[in-house]
């Protein structure tokens, strides 16, 4: 970020020696594809400097609009922001807050990281910069009693950590005795953002439990689900994918293919094959964004609908590929239908039998759709053979679905999965048996990158363009704090 006059001449002079490699860049003495690769990464380079200078010139011109800032994160930004296009020195702004003027210089210099949030809400104070952030630091909470009270939430120690805390470690400590709450007003004001809780509700630890609400949605689960964990996922992972919904907005939609061979054959029109990858790729073209998920519990699958737009949600620690492309395919029929509501939102809990009636119509309809695309319109004539080749017995039920998927041409894996679903309905859980049929591969990824490849994340802007990208990391990979 440019803070000054001198930064902003010196990144007009390196924009020049950038764009001076760009032009020197040549193919002669190096393979195509690697001064291909050369030359995105210098004009990536120039067009975030580019648009620094902008943001710059901007503050400067007066014309700058200051968004509220809601975490400390978009804080520390809007205090720099703020100082430049009030066109206050470091001296002048010192002056009013009665802070020492090196000690304003060694705030911004560092982007305020560790300045105590007391220091900071005197400086937006002089600035004209309100926040709830700000108004709530009269709560004394500990990041470890929010933890606590958004777990009663629903919303795991782990998850809070993980997926809705940013990567500050610092913000844990301070270098007074300032009570450690800065990474209490973190947490608190990004899941005000994201479930829509007031700040100080959330600060406020001896209050009513909080309760998250999902507009809408249609829950198929069982009766011993947690509920309270999958309607606090289930509200994240709404907002996640109006996060998508709306940087997705200009894509074209089209009818989606209820007719299983139909669809099947589109997708080898399309790419040449029928995969998991070729199946994210066709949805993706169809308008509706696939977003995959690496988080444990809550629900396996979801389909978003907002303002006309779907958005699928593949979440679930399987690494068979085909267990992704059922369920996968399962969300999609669930997207065809009632194409004219324009708000519409199902979610899929684990592998347990549906216990409501009315949802357990739709959902064997979308598992049978499933079947059909993936076993070329037979699914429902080989699990009757297999289950008579099997004479009936589930222990030799394994065999059978060999046999008559190398007889047939269709993937074992996907055979077994097709039949496990259908089992479910007679209150006979085959899951484990057609696990073990399934050849492990990387399917979470595959979805991610293609998400990757066709998700613009210059669409959404901080701080959701952070908040999604920490979403589709490997769970693994989060643990931070």
């Amino acid at each position: 970020m440019i803070k000054s006059d001198s930064q902003y001449r010196l990144t007009q002079t390196r924009i020049e020696q950038f764009k001076l490699v760009l032009r020197n860049l040549s193919s002669d003495k190096q393979p195509r594809e690697l001064v291909k690769i050369q030359r995105d990464a210098v004009t990536s380079l120039i067009t975030d400097l580019e648009d620094e200078l902008r943001i710059y010139e901007t503050l400067k011109s007066g014309h700058f609009q200051l968004n509220t800032p809601e975490t400390v994160r978009e804080l520390r930004m809007a205090l720099i922001q703020a100082r430049i296009a009030r066109d206050l020195s470091h001296k002048e702004l010192a002056d009013q807050t009665g802070l020492p003027v090196q000690e304003i210089c060694r705030y911004e210099e560092t982007d305020y990281d560790s300045v105590q949030l007391s220091k900071m809400k005197k400086i937006a104070s002089a600035l004209g910069i309100k926040s709830q952030l700000l108004e709530a630091t009269r709560h004394k909470a500990t990041s470890q009693e929010v933890v606590r009270r958004l777990a009663s939430a629903g919303l795991a120690s782990q998850f809070v950590v993980r997926r809705l805390l940013s990567h500050q470690p610092s913000l844990a400590t301070t270098s007074s005795g300032e009570p450690k709450t800065a990474l209490a007003y973190e947490a608190a004001s990004i899941a005000s953002r994201v479930f829509g809780w007031r700040m100080n509700d959330i600060l406020d630890t001896k209050g009513e439990t909080l309760t998250p609400v999902v507009p809408g949605v249609r829950f198929k689960m069982a009766a011993s689900a947690a509920l309270h964990r999958v309607h606090a996922y289930a509200a994240y992972a709404r907002y996640l994918s109006l996060l998508v919904a709306d940087a997705c907005a200009h894509l074209p939609q089209a009818s989606i293919p209820t007719d299983p061979l139909v669809l099947r054959h589109s997708v080898i029109a399309a790419h040449g094959s029928f995969t998991l990858r070729t199946l994210v790729k066709y949805i993706w073209e169809l308008g509706v964004p696939v977003l995959g998920l690496d988080d444990p519990g809550a629900f396996h699958g979801a389909c978003f609908r907002e303002k006309g737009r779907n958005v699928i949600v593949l979440k679930q620690r399987s690494a068979s590929e085909s267990r992704w492309t059922f369920d996968l395919l399962h969300e999609l029929w669930h997207a065809a239908q009632e194409p004219d509501q324009p708000e519409r939102t199902v979610l899929e809990y684990g592998n347990e039998t549906i216990t409501e009636e009315n949802g357990f119509i739709e959902e064997r309809q979308a598992g049978q759709f499933a079947g059909a695309v993936l076993l070329k319109g037979q699914g429902n004539q080989l699990v009757k053979r297999c289950l008579e080749e099997a004479h009936y017995d589930l222990r030799q039920l394994k065999g059978a679905v060999a046999r008559i998927a190398a007889r047939e041409n269709v993937r074992t894996a996907d055979l077994a999965n097709y039949i496990a679903f259908r089992l479910m309905a007679r209150k006979q859980n085959w899951w484990g048996a057609a696990a073990s049929l399934q050849p492990r591969t990387d399917p979470w990824n595959t979805v991610r990158e293609v998400f990757f490849d066709k998700f613009d994340f210059s669409r959404i802007s901080e701080p959701d363009r952070e908040f999604l990208a920490q979403a589709i990391r490997p769970w693994e990979s989060t643990a931070h704090v």
